[in-house]
């Protein structure tokens, strides 16, 4: 029987899937241009850290799920109902991005759009199929289990199936074609400003979301390494979350890193755009600002590194 306090209590599978959902959210952020940065960026940087450290308030007492809270509060038909509406939403969203790339590839043939746009689209239709792909593999999980999908790295198999290893297999082509993608964006947003199509900012921009893509995959590539640890070394719920919420942040910290050497060149960019009396007063202390409080972050990030390695020494 369930306590009031069991109630109340987010499950392993509850957290995980806030957390993916967080994170999703943030690449599709991250994938809009912005130029100017707006300072709306700067607080999703602060929520990943909080993501990071909310893993292991959240998780490091181990990944006990308690099926009987699930069947308490809704029954494996109601799960199931769920899930499947939530896939034909995604069905729709999918035919919808398969349209769009038709439609631009027809507009980049006839020199109407950028060719940068079409991959745009693609990648767009590639996040859909992989997104479609994983609601196939909850709904799988919730057939088995009668409760919901749990994705931590601590998970048990189920019926001898690997579900947790199945979604990170998933989004480890994704982060790769993402990487991938980034990076040449980056590269041909560097040509352009050399032949003075675009603001030198345009290149940073481009740059900084290559940093971001590669990012992600290594959190992918982390969390297939401990999922493998984890089975093989039969490691506790709560030694797996304190080696991911370490190396989780220590990505971040590499990620932040990177960015500031871009702020830097922002700023001097800034610097002299005032001088030469191309941007105001305002728009150079708006650059300034975005710099700080990169410098800021990075320094909070670093001493949170820090306090996890003394704890690891107790």
């Amino acid at each position: 029987m369930s306590t009031p306090d069991d109630l109340h209590t987010p499950t392993p599978a509850f957290v995980a899937g806030l957390e993916e959902a967080v994170l999703r959210a943030y690449r599709e952020a991250d994938a809009i241009p912005m130029i100017p940065r707006a300072p709306s960026a700067r607080w999703r940087d602060w929520g990943r850290i909080a993501a990071v450290l909310v893993l292991g308030a959240a998780l490091g007492v181990g990944g006990q799920f308690a099926s009987a809270q699930v069947r308490d509060a809704r029954t494996r038909s109601e799960i199931e109902r769920s899930i499947l509406a939530e896939r034909e939403l995604q069905g729709f969203r999918l035919d919808l991005a398969k349209e769009e790339v038709k439609r631009i590839d027809a507009a980049v043939r006839v020199g109407g759009m950028p060719a940068r746009a079409l991959m745009e689209a693609a990648r767009e239709q590639r996040v859909s199929e992989t997104e479609l792909q994983r609601l196939d593999l909850d709904l799988a999980e919730v057939r088995l289990t009668n409760a919901l999908p749990r994705n931590e790295l601590s998970a048990p198999l189920v019926g001898g199936r690997d579900f947790v290893l199945d979604r990170l297999r998933l989004r480890a082509p994704l982060a790769l074609r993402e990487e991938d993608g980034a990076t040449r964006l980056a590269v041909e947003a560097d040509r352009r400003v050399k032949l003075g199509l675009d603001p030198p900012s345009a290149a940073i921009d481009a740059r900084m979301r290559a940093v971001d893509a590669h990012r992600e995959m290594q959190l992918v590539a982390m969390q297939l390494r401990l999922r493998a640890q984890f089975l093989k070394e039969r490691l506790s719920p709560a030694e797996v979350t304190r080696l991911q919420q370490q190396e989780a942040m220590q990505i971040e910290v590499g990620r932040t890193r990177e960015l500031f050497e871009f702020d830097k060149e922002r700023l001097a960019q800034a610097e002299t755009q005032r001088k030469a009396g191309t941007i105001t007063e305002v728009e150079f202390r708006r650059v300034q600002l975005e710099y700080l409080e990169r410098e800021r972050m990075l320094y909070r990030m670093q001493v949170e590194l820090k306090y996890m390695g003394k704890k690891d020494d107790l």
